[in-house]
């Protein structure tokens, strides 16, 4: 693979990686960062990270699905698109 087309593929990775986790839903992009982040402090631990890490993981989508499902008559712009409705 030559430089130019490793050049396409990380910037199309990255392009797609930007899109996915800070434009579709900026807590998906914590989400990710907490989960990282809980897997390399439990490392060491494989009993409890096998544990934790599916618990984080649901939780933080939880957390984003709620988010995403809450209303937002309080927005102006959400009022003016929809006409006020939920």
């Amino acid at each position: 693979m030559s430089s130019g087309s490793l050049r396409r593929v990380v910037g199309a990775v990255g392009r797609f990686a930007w899109d996915f986790f800070v434009d579709d839903s900026p807590e998906m992009l914590v989400v990710a960062a907490v989960v990282v982040g809980c897997a390399y402090a439990l490392r060491g631990e494989n009993s409890l990270a096998v544990v934790a890490l599916p618990v984080v993981v649901v939780l933080g989508l939880t957390i984003c699905v709620w988010r995403a499902l809450r209303p937002r008559a309080k927005d102006p712009d959400h009022v003016r698109r929809t006409g006020g409705r939920p």
